[in-house]
């Protein structure tokens, strides 16, 4: 990699700083961040307290070492290692990609993620660094966007039932073409994806909370039958209802 004259300055400059102590500081304290450095085989050098909390990990230099397969789930490690090794094959940066984190106990969440390649002096990608945050709080963004809100708001309200996109169009007031641009730019998906993904996160808090029949969850989560259920289900989390209820009952 051919460093700028700016990029080159800028390493001179932070050879002189205490960086590590500076990012410690930095990403401890800033909440809802959740930030996480990775060595060339994938292996945690560094979590933040917010990520160490939310997997129960223990003590932060428990980590170190360590990797996401001995804390996540298969289909959600797999998704982390694809990005992961395209990143450290490729040098790309991946940006505000909206993906999903199953917690130890079966919650699951929606966060949005920036993983960046780290480089060392030879121009060789040495590892990786990400960022990453719960989708909830990022919709914080949203007061700035109050068509979009007054959808998200109504599709959250409404998912248990058929919704067209002639109807979330006359909500929040826009085309239907609008509709869909704001949704991209702005949740980095289309309505149909937000609404699909709305109801398997409430269709899986059914199944981890509650002795509900998987019919019924389907039937109240929006979906066609039990069939249609299990197809976007699994599209989505590569596990089916009945083997996330049992991972996680």
């Amino acid at each position: 990699m051919k460093l700028t004259k700016s990029r080159q300055y800028l390493r001179q400059f932070l050879d002189d700083q205490n960086i590590i102590s500076l990012a410690e500081e930095l990403f401890e304290y800033t909440p809802g961040l959740l930030f996480f450095v990775k060595d060339r085989q994938r292996r945690f050098v560094y979590v933040n307290q917010s990520l160490s909390e939310m997997f129960r990990l223990g003590r932060k230099a428990d980590v170190i070492g360590k990797m996401d397969r001995e804390y996540c789930d298969e289909y959600v490690e797999e998704m982390f290692r694809k990005d992961d090794e395209r990143i450290l094959r490729e040098g790309v940066t991946i940006r505000n990609k909206i993906e999903l984190v199953t917690t130890l106990n079966g919650v699951i969440k929606w966060h949005i993620t920036t993983k960046t390649p780290l480089w060392n002096r030879s121009g060789e990608v040495a590892g990786l660094a990400g960022i990453t945050r719960e989708f909830e709080t990022d919709r914080k963004i949203l007061p700035q966007h109050p068509a979009l809100a007054k959808v998200i708001d109504y599709i959250n309200h409404n998912y248990s039932r058929v919704l067209s996109s002639d109807e979330l169009a006359s909500v929040a007031g826009i085309s239907i073409s609008a509709l869909g641009r704001n949704f991209k730019r702005s949740l980095h998906m289309t309505p149909v994806q937000y609404i699909k993904r709305y109801r398997v996160n409430q269709a899986c808090s059914l199944l981890s909370n509650s002795d509900t029949p998987i019919a019924m969850i389907a039937s109240q989560c929006g979906f066609f039958d039990q069939s249609h259920f299990s197809r976007t289900f699994q599209g989505i989390l590569h596990a089916t209802p009945r083997e996330y209820r049992k991972r996680y009952r």
